[in-house]
């Protein structure tokens, strides 16, 4: 092959890469238009798809903020503690400030104020005067039938009534007979009474004291009138009712 020959091909070969760069671009260029109009297109399409906008970024959040709020939420917590503890304070200190204080009392003072003031009242013939103590009790069997009963005299006086399953001896209103009593029917009155413990008995007019006691059954009745003997009658038959209704 001659030069001329040569020449002749790598000519025609460039203008082959030419024609096929040539082409190649032309289609480039209908590619861009057509997505081009196809865009254009969409501009004016009112059933174009929905625009999706950019989303917001995501923060993520560092370490510095939490270390920074665990201080502000001691403070908040520690805040109603200290409060408490004041108040707690200042609680006491009000009760403390409340509460009288009261000086230490000499018992020997005491003792010796009381001795005079006995000696004192024996002087004037109102001596001590202890009040009279029955025995320690015995085992009953009817300990809860003892039953109380106080009524109303016409002249303004009382009458208490006292019954009991049991004997009544050296109980209740029998320690305030200071003998044995007088026979009265089928019971025994007395009007000699002793209010306290060693006192003097003392004939009381105003007072009548009956009395009916067996082992297994008893009846005792006080009456009390106002400036008048109190009638005897009224008495016993109160303590025979009574008496009867225990059976």
């Amino acid at each position: 092959m001659s030069v001329s020959d040569d020449e002749q091909t790598v000519s025609s070969g460039d203008r082959n890469r030419h024609r096929k760069l040539a082409v190649a671009g032309a289609t480039g260029l209908v590619v861009v238009a057509g997505v081009g109009a196809v865009l254009l297109t969409n501009s004016d399409d009112t059933t174009a798809l929905p625009r999706l906008d950019a989303a917001p970024p995501i923060v993520v959040p560092t370490s510095e903020p939490t270390s920074a709020a665990a201080p502000s939420l001691t403070a908040a917590v520690a805040v109603p503690s200290a409060a408490v503890a004041s108040a707690d304070s200042a609680s006491s200190r009000t009760t403390k400030s409340a509460t009288p204080t009261t000086p230490a009392v000499d018992q020997g003072t005491v003792r010796k104020e009381i001795e005079t003031a006995r000696a004192k009242a024996a002087r004037e013939g109102h001596p001590l005067q202890r009040p009279i103590t029955a025995p320690p009790p015995a085992v009953l069997k009817n300990a809860d039938s003892l039953v109380e009963e106080t009524r109303d005299l016409p002249d303004g006086g009382t009458m208490r009534i006292v019954s009991a399953r049991y004997d009544l001896s050296r109980q209740r209103e029998m320690l305030l007979a200071a003998d044995e009593g007088k026979p009265a029917g089928g019971a025994r009155c007395t009007q000699n009474i002793r209010f306290a413990q060693g006192a003097k008995p003392t004939m009381r007019p105003n007072m009548l004291l009956c009395w009916r006691i067996t082992e297994d059954r008893s009846v005792v009745v006080l009456s009390v009138s106002r400036g008048a003997d109190p009638a005897q009658t009224r008495t016993l038959n109160a303590l025979d009712t009574t008496w009867d209704r225990l059976g």
